[in-house]
Parts: C-alpha cells; structure tokens; sequence
C-alpha cells in the first residue's frame, strides 16, 4: 500500500495478489470507504493461466516509496513501474497506476528446454530469481550473473527455499534449511544507461548516466538519427550539447558538407565548450 496527497484528501494504492490474479484498488477517503466502492465498479486486475503454490508480490523501494513491482506468478514474472499521484484519473477517482509492464518468461533463464519456476525472488533494479540465485537485468530481460554459496559438508543444501530484502537498507538475503546468506548487489545500475539508449529511450538513458563521456554518447545517438531523417536543427541541437565525443571540426564539417550554415551558427552559438 502506498498514499499520495490529493487536492480533496489522501488518495490510497493497494495491490495484491492471489495465486492467479494481481488486483489493483485506488481511492481517497479511508481504506474501508475504498474497498467499499468497488462493490459497484470494476475491479482492476491482470489475470494469468496457470498456478504456482509460492505465488510472491515484490516491491522495490527507493526513497521510502515502491517504485518497481515484481509478481511471482505460474506463467512467468509480470513486472512494471508504479507511479502515484498521476493526474489522469477518471471521473470515479479511479485510476491505473502501473506503467511499462511486462511478462518475464521462466524458459528465459532457465538451461534449455521448459522454464523451472522459482521459489522466490526479489527485486532491486534487476531480478534475483531462486532456485539457484540469478540476476537479471529487468529491461534487458538477460541474465547478468549468477550467485553460488559456500555450504560447509555438514550443511549440504538442498536448494533455494526463499530470497528476502530490507527495503531500509537496501541489502538482500536468501536461505536454505541450514543458512541465511546476505546476497551482494554492486553498482547494479551500472549499465542501464546502455540498455535505455538501446531501447531508444533516451531520456531514461540520460538519467541513467553516470558522467558527461555516457552523456555524450546519448547525445551523439540522438544527433545523429535525427540527422540521417534530415532534422538538421534538430541534429545540431543535440551536438551542441556534446563535449568529447566529437570535435566542432567534425561536426561542422558534416552540416558544411550539405550547405546546412544555418545549423553550423546554431553549434557556435550554443556550445560553449566548442
């Protein structure tokens, strides 16, 4: 459950989860009022074939807000972003509250053939899956690593039975029948830049760079697609904003080669490292 001020009160966000279905409720008033009101409307949900005996809703929390969701269902793992306090509600109050979702498919990290389900999982910016421990970068949807213990001879393990998080530290766990293993998550969004730019979503890839040199290279995409579709304002704009990428020769040189001085005095003009 998550709250956000509204302009008549606090508006509430509730999710959960049976082993088939993911429902969603939102409303401002008191949580009976909310629950209430549904007896008249639809319902929100996302329901899914299939069943899993250890069905899981996850959350990642940033800030002390859930920013990503995780739901452990018997098709696969359907994840998505949440934003609270959007403006686009209908008339009833009513309103979804879950963004960019999608549906993660067990057989995607799994070796060969049909996909094992998990135990468990967490979820930080990547997904930590059992039974064995691995990370999968969500956006990508590709394995990044995965973790082994160390299990002394009288404490064989029988597997994975589940994967925890504190969401005030920020630090994960896992246990066996024996053990409790705190799992090590390092500069997990390290590349995320990459994985945005790819996607073509440039301005998560902006907020997602660590220093001026990913900057440019985000830029530099940019710059260069909307010169190859003839947007030469466009272009010189986002190579106004480079600063090691590309020198103002070469630059220049490209918008002097199709007589663009126009866009040339718009580099000068704007790029003050130049």
């Amino acid at each position: 459950m998550e709250t956000a001020s509204a302009h008549n009160g606090t508006r509430f966000y509730v999710m959960a989860v049976t082993p088939t279905r993911l429902y969603s409720f939102t409303g401002i008033g008191s949580l009976d009022a909310i629950f209430t009101s549904y007896v008249d409307c639809t319902v929100h949900f996302m329901e899914l074939p299939g069943e899993i005996p250890n069905s899981e809703l996850h959350f990642f929390i940033q800030q002390r807000r859930a920013v990503h969701f995780a739901w452990l269902s018997g098709a696969g793992i359907y994840h998505g972003d949440l934003t609270f306090g959007a403006q686009h509600c209908s008339p009833n109050g009513d309103e979804n509250f879950v963004e960019n979702k999608a549906l993660l498919d067990y057989s995607k990290f799994s070796e060969g053939g049909e996909g094992v389900k998990p135990t468990s999982l967490a979820i930080s910016e990547l997904l930590l899956i059992g039974n064995k421990v691995k990370v999968v970068n969500r956006i990508s949807e590709q394995i990044v690593e995965e973790l082994y213990f160390d299990q002394t001879s009288d404490a064989v393990s029988r597997g994975i039975i589940g994967l925890c998080s504190d969401a005030l530290t920020g630090l994960f766990y896992t246990y066996d029948q024996n053990s409790i293993f705190q799992v090590s998550v390092n500069d997990e969004g390290r590349d995320m830049w990459k994985m945005y730019l790819d996607l073509k979503e440039y301005a998560a890839a902006l907020a997602s760079c660590r220093d001026a040199l990913q900057r440019d290279q985000v830029y530099l995409v940019q710059a260069e697609a909307a010169f190859v579709a003839k947007e030469f304002l466009r272009a010189a704009s986002f190579y106004a904003k480079m600063n090691y990428v590309s020198s103002f020769e070469e630059i220049s040189l490209k918008f002097i080669s199709i007589g663009e001085q126009v866009c040339r005095r718009k580099i000068l003009n704007v790029g003050g490292d130049y």
